[in-house]
């Protein structure tokens, strides 16, 4: 029986992965786009800036933090499927993480199960770092139109669409 250090450690290296595998979505527009370990720091950080936004409590904030952060880890074992490729195959993504995070610290979550509102802040900052990354890859010429329409209507919170309002209209006045 492996102990707990050494199942993190092999946790590690599997969040480590997700450096390297590429967010598949973005490869329709670009040929090298985000990795799924840039995309969770995105939504990680923005998931920071919501629950300020929100006044979460720090229990709440934790909460929403260490969701968002693992929220694509599953990737590490079934890769980063595209709309595209969902419509064909399909991966048990509470398996894969289960998988990573069983007997390590990470596998009993103190925070779960999640309260409404954490669950929806999870979805708000995983869309708007697809929001926030469209914004920026339009900058740099790449068509994304159809990213950014997709991320500002799946906005469920008050806080993430004023956020995105503030990102479309920066988006327009600096660089990328």
């Amino acid at each position: 029986m492996q102990s707990a250090v050494k199942k993190s450690a092999l946790a590690i290296f599997h969040a480590l992965r997700l450096k390297r595998l590429p967010r598949t979505g973005w490869l329709e527009a670009m040929e090298l786009p985000e990795s799924v370990a840039d995309h969770s720091f995105g939504a990680s950080f923005i998931a920071l800036v919501l629950s300020r936004m929100e006044k979460l409590d720090k229990k709440e904030e934790a909460a929403l933090l260490s969701s968002v952060l693992l929220h694509d880890l599953h990737e590490a074992l079934t890769g980063d499927l595209s709309l595209r490729q969902k419509s064909y195959v399909s991966a048990d993504y509470k398996k894969a993480k289960s998988d990573i995070l069983s007997g390590t610290f990470l596998a009993k979550d103190p925070h779960l199960p999640l309260q409404p509102k954490i669950m929806q802040l999870c979805h708000d900052a995983d869309r708007l770092d697809l929001l926030f990354q469209a914004l920026i890859y339009r900058q740099l010429g790449k068509k994304t139109d159809s990213f950014i329409k997709t991320a500002l209507s799946e906005l469920k919170s008050a806080s993430a669409r004023r956020l995105a309002r503030e990102a479309v209209a920066l988006s327009e006045t600096i660089g990328p």
